[in-house]
Formats: structure tokens, sequence, C-alpha cells
């Protein structure tokens, strides 16, 4: 939880966190102060890691609309295909938000190293 300074210090509301987080009390919300957004950081990775961003991050979801694609055009479960593409698109968000946080924590590292 956020602490108060004394009147003679900064009005501004430190966060005891390890990442330095200042709370601004009309905001409500933490900002970092250098962080980039999830968008750019993803933009970064991307040109940093093209093959593996591509896979995870468009691969799966190709795949997924292949095999719909390929189910509806010979006449299979378009239930289980279905549940299969849903699955593939959760795998591939899930390992696109894991790549990204390995990519956050990289850069982090090579910041402070």
């Amino acid at each position: 939880m956020a602490r108060r300074f004394d009147e003679s210090t900064d009005e501004r509301t430190l966060d005891e966190s390890v990442n330095g987080r200042i709370l601004d009390e009309s905001a409500g919300d933490a900002t970092l102060d250098s962080s980039p957004s999830e968008r750019a950081l993803f933009v970064q990775m991307a040109r940093e890691y093209p093959v593996r961003t591509t896979i995870f991050t468009f691969g799966l979801p190709v795949f997924a609309l292949s095999q719909v694609v390929n189910g509806y055009v010979n006449e299979g479960s378009l239930a289980l295909i279905g549940a299969l593409a849903l699955l593939t698109i959760a795998v591939s968000l899930h390992l696109t938000r894991y790549q990204l946080a390995v990519y956050r924590r990289r850069d982090v590292t090579r910041r402070f190293a």
C-alpha cells in the first residue's frame, strides 16, 4: 500500500515496490516512469525476433483457420474442429503474452546489467 510523506516533502505518493512506481492521486492508477506500452514492446519484440513472434502470434491462428476450412470442406465435425480452433487461438494468446513477458524481463536485465 502507498504511504504519504510529511508536509515538508513532495505531495506525491510513492509506491513501495521495486519498480519505483509513482502513484498520481488524481489518476488513481500506477504508471511506470519509463516503461513502454505493451503494444510498443510487442513491436520491438517482433523486430528483434520476427520468426518466433510470427509463429506464435500469427502461425497458430492461421493453422486454426485452416483446420476449420478443412473440416468444412471435408464435412468433418465442426463442433470438434471449432473447439480445436478456439483452443489453438487461446494457446497462441498465452504463448504471445509469455514471450512478451520474457522479452520484457530480458530488456530490463540488459538495461540494469
